[in-house]
């Protein structure tokens, strides 16, 4: 996780390094929600991971509805997981827009899980940018694996999984890596 030389870095201030990233990165962008529970319609996203390349200081965890605190605009989040009152955290709608901004390629795990996240979020559906899953992707290089859940993925293309979930981001990235490698070698064969 990146921090600023020198000092303890902020929330506020992990926020305006992602903005500043987003707004001149032009490459792949790897995605993930975190989030209060497993239903969007009752639970609430606490974070966003956005990860820019596939070195460790490339993947930010940008919390903003942590109970505990800790968040953008250092307010305290929901007391409990289905509490949120609707309102985004400052910067959020402006982190959303960069992510999900015309012409961007994401890639993800089970992205329809956050996707349906952060739409009740921005209350927009109609995403610009292209996605790529690698929970759709790897059934169609290898039906017959048989688990398919981002451990499972990981662990098939050698990549160490992390229990913690700041790092899925930069495991999709590897993960794309090795899928679309794989691709091209099935290809050729």
């Amino acid at each position: 996780m990146q921090r600023l030389k020198g000092s303890r870095q902020t929330a506020d201030d992990r926020l305006q390094v992602v903005l500043n990233r987003l707004d001149s990165h032009a490459g792949l962008l790897t995605y993930d929600s975190e989030t209060s529970g497993l239903d969007w319609r009752v639970h609430h996203v606490v974070g966003h991971v956005v990860t820019f390349g596939p070195r460790p200081d490339d993947s930010y965890y940008v919390p903003v509805r942590h109970a505990g605190g800790g968040n953008v605009g250092g307010h305290t989040g929901p007391t409990s997981p289905t509490a949120w009152d609707g309102k985004l955290a400052p910067g959020e709608k402006e982190l959303t827009d960069q992510i999900f901004r015309q012409g961007r390629r994401i890639v993800g795990h089970n992205l329809a899980f956050d996707l349906k996240f952060d739409y009740r979020l921005c209350g927009m559906q109609a995403f610009e940018p292209q996605f790529e899953d690698t929970y759709i992707n790897e059934p169609l290089i290898d039906e017959f694996a048989g688990k398919f859940s981002l451990d499972a993925c990981a662990a098939r293309h050698g990549v160490q999984p992390s229990r913690l979930g700041v790092r899925r981001g930069l495991r999709d990235a590897r993960m794309r890596e090795v899928s679309v490698s794989a691709r091209g070698a099935s290809a050729g064969a």
